[in-house]
């Protein structure tokens, strides 16, 4: 570890020294607020039997640049994000924006499942997610669930689940926003909202341009939201929302790729949701109808045209204070067409669960429930979840549970490519989790989480070079551990330190064996500082069960990358500086390589 992150280290906890010699008696209470689980269902804080992050609007405005995803790679310590350049991800088995939670994400990443207000999103041929899609503008809230999910949120669930909750600022109803900086980099963007009575109306924009640190790493991207609201009575809301996101980029490590899909890549995607929420005393919920479609080319000739459709339902019920039921069933129907074979795949898939949530006694509650999900390709999925959570003080958590996830092979796994197998089976992984939860204050306090997963039927390729297929023959355990401090000395300066270790067997890609993420943020009167980073060690790239080929070959060595934010806010106006790997450190996302030095984002946003 260098130095300059030991100096971090030793900086943060002097400070917290000076804090507690300032401050020795501090009162100590468990905060018992009620969350939202993935727009699902809703329990006290203080009896969650797993590892949950709620990263807030504010969070999502600082540290956000073009992707709300990029929030994930920051504050979880147990995620690591795959980034190339200074904005834009793009796409492929080795493509920025590809993710793992816990070791587990998959080449591309249709491990970790990615909602919506709830609902998932993903690339209907591929199965992954499209970060460059989520725009920050209209985020309220990111959602992090570490651990496999699929009881109550189905297929891809299973390194865990990032949920972008999105919501209406009617309190400003215009604000927008220009930055300017290294790589000839430009962002724009601008949001107007407006409520007549019971409705609402919202617009927003944005525009990305970039040439990239290095030759073909240039990025571009529109983005374009509308929205409506309305707010039938207190119980009763309707939202409709619909985007439009065009975008292109270079990537010179895509090179040599088989089946080749090129350096340079055209997407565009549009999305829409109709969500009717009820939120009476004993009843909350939502219906919901959502949809997604996308064009993707490469500059080889290949292309695609894929869509992704679904209705549900989901509901709570407040039986009494002690006992509470969640269920819900989903309906998802998607596919496309690629020009590989030019015949149109789909694939209809059915699922509902039951999750119930008791507590026998004042400092004990029960979490127990299960979904089972069917696939038109014959696959069928039963995934149950225990947990429990005890609290020996008011202001202590013990919680221990076992979950259950699982993935549908993707279309491209079973049709696309002459490596494809129409036979392939649901991939499968049982998570078991113990951890603590104690709170010092409302602001300072400390997580702490163990696990283990056993993934099992993992598709992998397999056979010589003239003869690879897919097949399930992948088994591997997953063990680790993580850790958060949030501590806050005074009303104007906090730190977030967190740490994971992680055992990922098998799966050595893109999974760091030690990751250290910190922040120190100062906020007084008009101005904030943040100075936030990670340390990463033993990262590897290349492929999943050929431990011998990326021991020799694919290990990009440890780095430390140091940002710093600065805002300083006059009146309606707020300036910004963002200087992204402060120290300049020198090192390679893929062997061969270089990601970004030192850059920088200048700006000012005004909002009314």
């Amino acid at each position: 570890m260098n130095k300059t992150l030991c100096l971090i280290v030793f900086s943060l906890c002097a400070l917290s020294m000076y804090a507690q010699n300032k401050n020795q008696q501090i009162k100590s209470y468990t905060k018992d607020s009620v969350v939202v689980v993935g727009d699902r269902y809703s329990l006290p804080l203080n009896t969650i039997p797993y590892s949950l992050q709620v990263i807030p609007q504010q969070d999502v405005k600082y540290f956000s640049t073009f992707s709300a995803l990029e929030l994930v790679d920051i504050f979880s310590p147990s995620a690591f994000v795959m980034d190339k350049r200074l904005v834009g991800y793009g796409v492929g088995s080795e493509g920025a924006g590809s993710f793992n939670i816990r070791g587990i994400g998959g080449q591309p990443n249709s491990g970790v499942l990615v909602l919506i207000n709830g609902h998932p999103d993903f690339m209907g041929l591929f199965g992954h997610p499209l970060p460059d899609v989520y725009s920050p503008s209209q985020i309220k809230s990111v959602e992090i669930i570490s651990g496999p999910s699929s009881t109550v949120f189905g297929s891809n669930a299973m390194g865990g689940v990032v949920n972008l909750v999105t919501g209406s600022d009617y309190d400003h109803p215009i604000s927008f926003s220009i930055e300017g900086g290294s790589f000839a980099t430009f962002i724009g963007k601008i949001s107007l909202s407006q409520r007549f009575g019971k409705h609402g109306l919202i617009f927003s924009s944005s525009s990305i341009t970039s040439d990239g640190h290095i030759p073909e790493t240039s990025f571009k991207s529109q983005n374009y939201q509308l929205g409506y609201d309305y707010f039938a009575s207190p119980v009763w809301q309707l939202s409709a929302k619909g985007s439009y996101v065009p975008y292109s980029f270079d990537d010179p490590s895509r090179q040599g790729l088989s089946p080749g899909f090129g350096t340079y890549g055209i997407i565009k995607r549009g999305n829409g949701s109709i969500i009717l929420s009820d939120n009476d005393v004993n009843w909350k919920g939502s219906f919901q109808l959502y949809g997604n479609m996308g064009y993707h080319r490469f500059y080889d000739g290949f292309y695609s045209h894929d869509f992704s459709s679904g209705a549900s339902v989901y509901q709570q019920y407040k039986y009494s204070d002690r006992l509470s039921l969640a269920f819900g069933s989903d309906y998802l129907y998607y596919g496309g067409i690629a020009n590989t074979d030019n015949i149109f795949h789909k694939i209809n898939s059915l699922g509902a669960y039951a999750l119930a949530l008791y507590s026998p006694l004042p400092n004990l509650s029960l979490r127990g429930g299960l979904r089972y999900q069917y696939a038109t390709i014959s696959n069928y999925n039963a995934s149950p979840v225990f947990g429990l959570t005890y609290n020996p003080l008011p202001n202590l958590e013990l919680y221990a549970n076992y979950q259950n996830g699982f993935r549908f092979p993707t279309i491209q796994e079973l049709y696309l490519f002459p490596v494809s197998n129409p036979d392939l089976k649901n991939e499968r992984v049982n998570g078991y989790e113990a951890g603590l939860k104690y709170y010092l204050s409302a602001d300072t306090y400390i997580n702490f989480a163990a696990y283990y997963s056993k993934a099992e039927n993992l598709i992998i390729m397999s056979g010589t070079l003239k003869d690879s297929h897919y097949k399930n023959s992948g088994s591997t355990g997953i063990s680790g551990f993580e850790g958060e401090f949030h501590y806050n000395f005074n009303q104007n300066l906090s730190a977030i330190i967190g740490y994971g270790y992680l055992d990922s067997g098998e799966l050595l890609a893109f999974n760091p064996k030690t990751q250290l993420k910190y922040m120190l943020t100062w906020q007084k009167d008009y101005f904030q500082v943040s100075l936030f980073g990670k340390y990463v060690s033993r990262i590897y790239t290349g492929s999943n069960f050929n431990s011998d080929i990326i021991e020799a070959d694919q290990y990009v060595g440890d780095y430390n990358l140091l940002n710093l934010y600065f805002g300083f806010r006059i009146g309606d106006f707020t300036l910004s500086v963002k200087l992204n790997n402060l120290l300049d450190k020198n090192y390679d996302y893929l062997p061969g390589f270089k990601a970004p030095g030192i850059s920088i984002l200048t700006g000012i946003e005004y909002s009314l």
